[in-house]
């Protein structure tokens, strides 16, 4: 049965044996969202105006990867003054406003993404703690570990248990994070682009 976040965990019965087997005992799979992150117009606290603008944003907008892939082939537009007159400079002003807007939601609904990922690492990298807690608690009572255990001993037992599962969580949260500044640099050079086209237009005006 999964765990759900705020159950209290049954603890691991004491045994002995070795971090090889402990290495081999794989642990009930954790839910992939906390309850908390889950959306809804009751209890949410939220008007309900307020609600239709979160749902526009994250569940009616296009799917993310296609919408960056847009963006980021629209951002190629050629913008010298010299070849546009002013009404395509303003078109393209409009166009680019509205990308920035696009750029900016996406951004927002990556960091969403994120938080869904932590919890469920945290819930994930719990259960991984909860069975190094177990294992060095068992060594201590048989007498193979010695004084209180830091959390640099709880981490090297962790990762000799749930080798490819601890590391993989932490290359994920890795990408995700570094996905996210490509995304944010892709909204600030919409922004710049709409500066751009913004002074070329008064430019070509002579403002």
């Amino acid at each position: 049965m999964r765990r759900r976040l705020g159950d209290n965990p049954t603890p691991a019965p004491v045994t002995t044996r070795t971090i090889e087997e402990a290495r081999n005992t794989e642990p009930a799979p954790p839910p992939s969202v906390r309850p908390e992150l889950t959306r809804s117009d009751e209890g949410s606290h939220l008007s309900r105006g307020f609600e239709r603008i979160v749902k526009s944003i994250f569940d009616d907008g296009p799917e993310i990867d296609e919408q960056f892939a847009e963006l980021r082939e629209k951002l190629a537009f050629d913008e010298r003054a010299s070849s546009k007159s002013s009404g395509q400079i303003q078109d393209a002003l409009d166009r680019a406003s509205e990308y920035s807007q696009q750029a900016s939601e996406l951004v927002a609904r990556a960091k969403i993404n994120l938080e869904r990922f932590e919890a469920y690492a945290s819930i994930t990298e719990s259960a991984i703690r909860e069975r190094a807690h177990s294992e060095l608690t068992q060594q201590k009572e048989v007498g193979t570990y010695k004084g209180r255990f830091s959390k640099d001993d709880v981490e090297s037992v962790m990762t000799q248990i749930a080798a490819d599962e601890y590391s993989t969580l932490n290359v994920k949260r890795a990408e995700v994070k570094r996905t996210i500044d490509v995304l944010e640099a892709l909204a600030a050079n919409w922004v710049d682009r709409t500066r751009n086209l913004r002074a070329m237009l008064a430019m070509g005006r002579g403002v």
